[in-house]
């Protein structure tokens, strides 16, 4: 009978007379052989359908502040007759023209509230990762800040002040990293 070995690679049986292994083709090294397989891999830990919920939650109010903010006043002008002119997050180019701020900001909200969904266990799988409601809340809130805190010119006749649709993303930007703490404990 004829010893059964196990490749270094990838763990699977070989026999003693093999010099690939089956599965990946790796060379098998004899010399280095036990006869007991690799090592069981600890498990991943899972959230619980709880947290999910309750992180899905999170991730859909946070989308949606996200997305509504970029359509709130972003920079608000005053003239020194008291008129007012606001921009959102589309308008922040100059003579009203559209900038890469507004739909990044929109598109970062409509994936948290996708993952939102996701999560809550209404839309797709939840193996999707903890990472992405992460990674979208980084984006959005990077995207804000650099739009919202960016210099306004200066003019004798016009002030310039930051509207609340910053903050309105920002707080939604903060909810996807609640979201990703609640997944995480107690996991």
């Amino acid at each position: 009978m004829q010893a059964m070995l196990y490749c270094q690679a990838c763990g699977s049986e070989a026999h003693d007379k093999d010099k690939n292994c089956p599965v990946c083709m790796t060379k098998i090294d004899h010399s280095l052989q036990t006869q007991d397989p690799l090592p069981e891999l600890p498990s991943v830990k899972t959230s619980t359908p709880e947290n999910d919920v309750l992180a899905g939650t999170f991730c859909l109010v946070g989308g949606a502040l996200v997305a509504v903010g970029s359509f709130l006043p972003y920079v608000v002008a005053t003239t020194v007759f008291g008129i007012s002119i606001s921009r959102n997050a589309f308008q922040l180019g100059q003579n009203l023209s559209m900038t890469y701020d507004g739909p990044l900001i929109l598109v970062a909200g409509l994936l948290l509230v996708f993952r939102g969904l996701n999560l809550k266990g209404t839309l797709g799988s939840k193996q999707l990762g903890t990472w992405s409601p992460i990674w979208i809340s980084i984006l959005a809130a990077l995207v804000v800040l650099s739009s919202w805190l960016s210099t306004f010119p200066v003019s004798p006749a016009v002030t310039f002040s930051r509207g609340y649709g910053g903050i309105v993303s920002l707080v939604g930007a903060l909810s996807g990293f609640v979201a990703v703490y609640i997944r995480r404990r107690n996991s």
